[in-house]
């Protein structure tokens, strides 16, 4: 069995080690996963998708990811404008 690159970075000196926020991205990630296979019944190994589902499926997560963006820059800009404070 191979090491998971969760085992690989916890094994590494000190100083190579990664900042605050990969592990913080690296957990998120740990739980995506079991709540996809908890969800799915399955993970990314799954061969059941051909390549053109796979790139349909990351287009689908990325414009849901710009949709959630571009709501909390409205945020920002209604807070920022109404304090003065934005720029651009």
């Amino acid at each position: 069995m191979s090491t998971s690159l969760y085992e690989r970075l916890g094994n590494l000196p000190y100083e190579t080690q990664v900042d605050d926020t990969i592990h913080s991205i690296v957990k998120h990630y740990k739980k995506r996963a079991k709540s996809g296979v908890a969800k799915a019944g399955t993970s990314t190994i799954k061969e059941d998708l051909s390549n053109l589902e796979w790139i349909k499926h990351a287009q689908d997560e990325l414009m849901d990811a710009f949709l959630y963006l571009e709501r909390l820059k409205k945020v920002i800009q209604t807070e920022e404008d109404e304090s003065g404070t934005y720029d651009t």
